[in-house]
């Protein structure tokens, strides 16, 4: 069933079309003059309007360019009855607006046509303009999902950078600690295991340096890492001078923070022990730092020096070295890789392999 408005001056045409339509099942209202039309459009909104073209107060097309302009109304189907269509009156109508025109007396059957044809219209815009309302509606859940989400996101990023920054900060008062701790004491041996405990510690903390100043969050560059910590570790054995040379080179890789920290403790080690064993009496000498993508998700890094290398026939793992064991045990269990000594005629090459997942 459909509302619909009847707008006529002429008592008995109102009565014929109210019957007719009321027959056909539909709610109808009325009104006499273009003044109660407009004001019964705005306050009942019906699913369509039929004007007559002349009347007291305001003509149909008045009322329907009026109409035409409101929120409300401004896609209900309106038809024009009219005693004849000339050429101006059509022209006028179109531009105000109305869907149709009738004329009087209406015929019955093309009355009942155009009524069904301009509800179904009516009918399919109310579907339209209800679809899209909803479409809105989700929009802005959708823009108000985002905005919260967002801001969720945000606030993680902010705390985990926080986070990587305290943990880097608290590393570093270790550190410290340790420092004074080795300028105290008078046991060189002591002094020199403080050191090395303080290079493993700032391994540490360099990833999570790297970490909160990386966009990511939970992946750094492993040049950009293996580079400061090298450099670091050569102020930290004032080998500044240029008597050892650092060769790096490594592609450009992301490595998460699982894989960074053991990395960064199993390159410390054995830079440490190249900066503090492989050219004696201040001897010259030159330290490579290989990374690459191997096929997969396998990263390769290979340190070789050409140092003095390790005795004739000595076990790096079957000795009394703390060094080469720890770095057995993280390059095995905690990155679940291979570490191997390959056969060098100068110095010594170490190679580590490990799966980035």
């Amino acid at each position: 069933m459909a509302r619909i408005l009847v707008v006529d001056d002429d008592p008995d045409i109102v009565e014929a079309l109210e019957d007719f339509l009321e027959d056909l099942g539909h709610e109808v209202i009325t009104a006499d003059d273009g003044v109660a039309a407009y004001k019964t459009a705005l306050k009942y909104l019906p699913d369509l309007i039929i004007l007559d073209v002349d009347m007291p107060g305001k003509s149909g097309i008045e009322v329907c360019a009026e109409l035409r302009i409101m929120p409300d109304t401004m896609l209900t189907p309106i038809v024009i009855l009219t005693g004849f269509v000339d050429d101006d009156t059509l022209l006028a109508g179109l531009d105000a607006g109305c869907d149709d025109f009738l004329n009087k007396p209406p015929n019955i059957p093309v009355l009942k046509a155009r009524v069904n044809s301009l509800l179904r219209i009516s009918n399919q815009r109310n579907q339209i303009i209800a679809t899209n309302t909803e479409l809105d509606q989700k929009v802005i859940l959708l823009k108000m999902s985002e905005t919260e989400l967002r801001r969720a996101l945000d606030e993680k990023e902010v705390l985990i950078k926080e986070l990587y920054h305290r943990t880097k900060n608290n590393m570093q008062s270790i550190t410290s600690l340790l420092n004074l701790q080795a300028y105290q004491t008078k046991d060189p041996e002591l002094g020199k295991a403080f050191q090395v405990t303080q290079d493993r510690i700032k391994s540490m903390a360099l990833v999570h340096k790297k970490l909160y100043q990386s966009k990511s969050l939970n992946a750094i560059d492993l040049s950009d890492y293996l580079s400061e910590l090298t450099a670091d570790l050569i102020a930290s054995y004032s080998t500044g001078s240029g008597r050892i040379k650092i060769n790096l080179h490594c592609e450009p890789l992301q490595i998460n923070l699982e894989k960074a920290v053991p990395v960064g403790l199993v390159v410390n080690e054995m830079l440490t022990n190249a900066l503090k064993y492989a050219f004696p009496n201040l001897g010259l000498g030159e330290i490579s730092i290989n990374g690459e993508k191997l096929t997969g998700n396998t990263i390769r890094i290979t340190i070789s020096d050409d140092g003095i290398g390790l005795p004739k026939g000595c076990d790096p793992f079957a000795g009394d070295s703390l060094g080469f064991k720890l770095i057995r045990i993280i390059t095995e269990d905690q990155l679940q890789g291979t570490l191997n000594f390959l056969p060098t005629t100068v110095g010594l090459t170490v190679r580590m392999e490990f799966s980035l997942q």
